[in-house]
């Protein structure tokens, strides 16, 4: 982000130490508590109730069963050789299930598969890498995934099938401070577009970068009582169309230390003068406020980026689905190497001796059982894992180290990410080095079966884009 992204700045003060009831949030006093499990005679006051009972008696695969972490992130940009990966490792970190990502900045609009997660983005569609917006998720939730809206470079949606009803994330990437009153209103006037979409008696949620301050003041059941320094212009249009739309802005509503409510420090903070504000927030219509527990920032979270992680504990629970396990496949790349090329060919060939078929079908039957048992035994079966192929565990234990510079030495911050950039650049070119080489071995042999299929490897299976 630009050093005049917000004109209108907020000093907080030195952090302050963690209070005796260690750090534990507060909610507004003009909040509802949040509703653990409900008795069934709360229906007949309380029909609004939003909190998803969850099956205790099995908390092994509760993970599995109920959406408990939502966040949003401005990244400034996916755009950058390791910085999916490098996102999609906080994400696990924190035990996030789905991240709403702004800035990422890819043209066009598709769903990347990367690292046991799924990004579904939206860009510009004149292939310019400029603003866009995402949304990532922990593999195993893309079953639930019931449509997914590209809006334009600054919007898009996902719809969920949770239960008893549909759960729908607008991540957003509203113009800076710097924009002008009618590409401000444009935003707005989409976003009310997309909004139309969504049904209200369903789950609500939008979040993102909204590049506004809300301020400290309760503003009736809109803003809580505890958000961050003085409320701008685009803070009181950001308030204007959640009143419009009966939405609450969540992250205001919990009483918490100011290290754990800015969102962006600004490029002149400095240790003399600390400028932060509040600026990303994650809003939820009126109905279903219960069904966010909590939601906080987390600072230690690392991503080369000006703004601090927010994170919301919510309580919503996943419809159950039919789960189709695809098979796993013949880990043909050993069969590259002689010693299991020799070790194979031995295994079939002990077992075709003893053979005894006596028509064309059983022979077929015992070739096709004794060729996958000696392929079973001696190579094994592929994991399907998409990860960059070229990211070593060595530079995935750098950026972990790195993590832990972030907020205490920033000169060895700065070391570790030069380090790292200069590994990432070196392991791509090795790696893109020895797959260049494979291909012309196969161009050579006029082998070009497997020279397309090595092709197609290369560039068909990570990014799928939508037109």
């Amino acid at each position: 982000m630009s050093s005049t992204r917000m004109r209108d700045v907020t000093d907080h003060g030195i952090r302050k130490p963690r209070s005796g009831r260690g750090g534990i949030s507060r909610l507004d006093h003009g909040a509802s508590q949040v509703v653990i499990q409900r008795n069934p005679r709360d229906r007949r006051t309380n029909k609004n109730a939003t909190i998803l009972k969850t099956d205790k008696s099995n908390k092994k695969n509760r993970s599995n069963t109920t959406l408990t972490r939502i966040a949003t992130w401005n990244i400034k940009t996916l755009y950058k050789t390791g910085k999916l990966t490098t996102v999609a490792i906080e994400m696990r970190r924190m035990g996030i299930e789905v991240l709403g990502l702004s800035e990422v900045r890819w043209p066009n609009a598709g769903e990347c598969n990367s690292d046991n997660v799924v990004l579904y983005y939206s860009g510009c569609q004149n292939g310019e890498h400029q603003h866009g917006v995402g949304i990532m998720i922990k593999k195993e939730l893309k079953q639930y995934v019931a449509n997914f809206v590209p809006y334009n470079e600054r919007m898009m949606l996902i719809q969920l099938r949770t239960k008893p009803i549909n759960t729908n994330l607008i991540q957003v990437y509203a113009p800076t401070a710097d924009s002008d009153e009618e590409t401000i209103e444009k935003f707005y006037s989409d976003l009310n577009e997309l909004t139309k979409k969504l049904k209200k008696h369903e789950i609500n949620v939008i979040m993102g970068d909204f590049n506004a301050k809300v301020g400290k003041g309760r503003i009736e059941n809109t803003v809580g009582g505890f958000g961050l320094g003085d409320r701008n212009e685009r803070g009181e249009r950001l308030i204007e169309f959640c009143q419009e739309k009966d939405l609450v802005i969540a992250n205001t509503f919990y009483e918490l230390p100011p290290r754990r409510l800015y969102t962006w420090t600004s490029p002149r903070s400095s240790k003399e003068k600390i400028i932060r504000n509040q600026i990303d927030f994650i809003c939820v219509n009126r109905r279903f406020r219960n069904s966010i527990e909590s939601a906080k920032t987390y600072p230690g979270a690392d991503a080369d980026t000006d703004h601090e992680l927010l994170v919301a504990n919510v309580k919503v629970r996943l419809r159950k689905l039919q789960r189709i396990i695809k098979p796993k496949i013949i880990n043909t790349e050993k069969l590259k190497q002689q010693q299991y090329q020799k070790e194979f060919n031995d295994s079939i060939a002990s077992e075709f001796l003893e053979a005894s078929a006596t028509n064309i079908d059983m022979a077929w039957d015992q070739i096709k059982s004794t060729m996958l048992t000696a392929a079973d035994q001696v190579v094994g079966r592929r994991e399907h894992n998409t990860k960059n192929p070229w990211m070593t565990q060595e530079i995935i234990n750098l950026i972990e180290e790195k993590r832990k510079y972030k907020n205490t030495d920033p000169q060895k911050y700065k070391q570790s990410k030069r380090q790292i950039e200069h590994r990432i650049r070196k392991a791509k070119e090795t790696w893109m080095e020895e797959n260049c080489r494979e291909m012309e071995q196969l161009n050579n042999k006029h082998d070009y079966f497997n020279l397309h299929k090595k092709l197609k490897e290369l560039t068909g299976n990570k990014k799928k884009e939508y037109r």
